[in-house]
């Protein structure tokens, strides 16, 4: 009964969200998101939770009481564009977040959300996936993809320096564990390590080609969860788990 009554207070939230039997319940933080808008990035840190949207919004909520959030700021990635969040990582020990969008990767405070001031954009960034924390020099280290290759970057509280590149080109999207990455290049996913060099092709993001984003998860400490479709969105899918 108590399943029963969640699934019918979300879909009256969410008309295309809805939860099945089982162990799992949805609890609606916010209750009063901007209808208008498309979300496409979720983070939190502590009482603050960072959104982004398909047309470049940025909002930053905070939770005043429990369970109870008001929206601080809604700002625009770029005032000139209205390009889709791609991501947003946090980096809380240094109290940064990275955000990308349209292949531009800059750097946020925390727990604000607003652009640290002296530090450069990044253009031409595909995507970025952390790989650790070094309690040694208070810095993340993390790589980040481009058309041409991949680069391995330390960022600190007032800087990002490139640590290393290596020469793989066309890479779309990627996840690590350490020196593993799982990686979408053009409609084939692989393996790269780059201790060896080696690279393991695996199998298709669509098995007719059709221009579907690739989908890679770490699903353990040793596996990623991947996942191949059809010709369309609409099509079956299948997801795999590759150790």
């Amino acid at each position: 009964q108590e399943t029963e009554h969640v699934e019918k207070d979300v879909k009256e939230i969410h008309h295309d969200f809805e939860v099945g039997e089982g162990p799992f319940q949805v609890h609606p933080l916010i209750q009063s998101l901007p209808s208008e808008l498309d979300y496409t990035s979720f983070e939190a840190y502590d009482e603050n939770i960072y959104l982004g949207t398909s047309t470049g919004d940025l909002l930053h909520y905070f939770e005043i009481e429990p369970r109870n959030y008001m929206l601080v700021s809604q700002t625009k990635f770029d005032s000139d564009s209205t390009h889709r969040i791609d991501k947003i990582l946090l980096l809380p020990r240094i109290e940064r977040a990275l955000v990308l969008s349209n292949n531009t990767l800059v750097v946020f405070l925390l727990p604000e959300f607003a652009p640290a001031p002296n530090t450069l954009k990044l253009n031409g960034i595909c995507d970025i996936v952390l790989r650790c924390y070094s309690d040694r020099s208070n810095s993340y280290k993390m790589y980040a993809a481009s058309k041409d290759y991949i680069k391995f970057l330390k960022v600190s509280s007032n800087a990002i320096t490139r640590s290393k590149i290596y020469d793989y080109k066309n890479i779309e999207k990627l996840e690590c564990h350490d020196h593993i990455l799982a990686v979408a290049q053009g409609n084939t996913y692989e393996i790269i390590n780059l201790t060896t060099s080696s690279k393991t092709p695996l199998f298709r993001v669509s098995e007719t080609d059709a221009p579907l984003a690739p989908v890679i998860a770490n699903f353990s400490q040793r596996e990623y969860l991947i996942s191949t479709g059809g010709a369309s969105y609409q099509d079956s899918s299948m997801a795999l788990i590759v150790n």
